[in-house]
């Protein structure tokens, strides 16, 4: 889902308003602060629907994206490179080394 429930608050806050504003000279204060109170609610609700439908029409993209780069190159995957990448970092020279440079640092205090 993108963005925060704020969206959602601002956009029920305008619709509200902008019905209150419109109404108040139409209608008794009371039904007009319930039917501002409802036009909250639909706008609220409509703002999360908008960005709900958003996350899943990015979301898609970003699977789609993903599966043509591994489709493109399927000698190669992400996974596999990932794993190449660890091991490469974790050998045991490596790891040696680090313990001897933290064995020497300890030493010197």
């Amino acid at each position: 889902m993108i963005g925060s429930f704020k969206i959602n608050l601002v956009f029920g806050l305008v619709g509200c308003l902008l019905f209150a504003l419109f109404s108040f000279s139409l209608r008794f204060p009371l039904v007009t602060l319930l039917h501002a109170g409802i036009t909250f609610i639909i706008f609220y609700l409509f703002a999360y629907l908008v960005r709900w439908l958003l996350g899943i029409a990015l979301q898609e993209n970003i699977n789609n994206d993903i599966n043509e780069m591994v489709e493109s190159n399927p000698n190669k995957s992400i996974i596999s490179e990932q794993k190449s990448n660890e091991e490469d970092l974790l050998n045991e020279e490596h790891i040696a080394s680090v313990s001897n440079y933290v064995k020497e640092l300890i030493r010197e205090d």
